[in-house]
């Protein structure tokens, strides 16, 4: 895989997230837990900002822009909020070790392993954010 390749893989990998389709649909789960909705539009609004620039460096070099498709998570409508943050946490588990193996395709690339290295610090980062908020909820839960 080349390098542009990788940077494609991680530019689907955050547009088509679950934590994106969360940011921009939130009709389910526990519609009075205003808090966790915004920190997850947050942690969603970390995301878009990498697809951008993933993008324009991309566009800049005149590569071809794939950005992916949602999947089906129609089903996710009106599960619990554990549940989906349960779901969202092994997807960003999966895409984080997904990278980790991706990453040497993009050693050789400066401006593209400063990038890549943002994705995964950012992915990072958002991982441990959902992992915190599944345990609040599960918390919620355990206490109502």
């Amino acid at each position: 895989m080349s390098a542009a390749e990788t940077l494609n893989t991680a530019l689907i990998g955050l547009h088509r997230s679950l934590l994106q389709y969360a940011g921009e649909c939130w009709p389910w789960a526990a519609a009075g837990d205003a808090a966790t909705e915004t920190r997850v539009r947050e942690l969603a609004s970390r995301e878009r900002n990498l697809v951008g620039q993933l993008f324009t460096l991309l566009n800049d070099r005149g590569e071809a822009v794939d950005f992916g498709t949602y999947p089906d998570n129609s089903a996710l409508h009106y599960v619990s909020l554990p549940f989906l943050l349960e779901r969202m946490q092994g997807e960003t588990e999966r895409f984080a070790d997904q990278l980790k193996a991706l990453a040497p395709t993009v050693a050789g690339d400066e401006e593209g392993w400063a990038l890549f290295g943002q994705v995964q610090t950012t992915v990072a980062e958002n991982l441990a954010a959902v992992k915190d908020l599944r345990a609040k909820a599960q918390s919620a839960v355990a206490v109502a």
